[in-house]
């Protein structure tokens, strides 16, 4: 194959390295939703009962869950799902792979041209 069918239109990178995430508690620590105290005794107890942190600490009645959605998006970067603004779109969901959503606690939930986007509980 020839170099002059091997050009980029503008240069940018290949690849871009991941995030580097920080642990939920530091998020819910800077924000001020728990005190370092608390994520403390969350982090001992996570070693006890292997449960991730955010359950913990809503359990303790330290956080609650929407504050430890907002954390999750905002460590991993993504946009919280209002399902209840805008509704899933049921046409995305067919029979045959409901039981397999509800398995795995996914929901079709809305078409972008050719994008269907998914929420998940996870």
């Amino acid at each position: 194959m020839s170099d002059q069918y091997l050009r980029l239109i503008e240069p940018r990178a290949a690849f871009t390295a991941p995030r580097q995430h920080r642990p939920i508690g530091r998020y819910l620590v800077e924000n001020g939703t728990i005190s370092n105290d608390q994520l403390v005794r969350a982090l001992e107890l996570q070693l006890k009962l292997n449960a991730p942190v955010g359950e913990i600490l809503i359990g303790e009645g330290w956080a609650n869950e929407n504050g430890v959605q907002a954390a999750l998006a905002e460590q991993y970067d993504i946009h919280p799902a209002d399902l209840i603004a805008q509704r899933p779109n049921p046409a995305l969901c067919s029979p045959e792979i409901r039981k397999l959503l509800i398995r795995h606690r996914i929901i079709p939930w809305m078409r972008l041209g050719q994008t269907v986007l998914v929420a998940t509980a996870h």
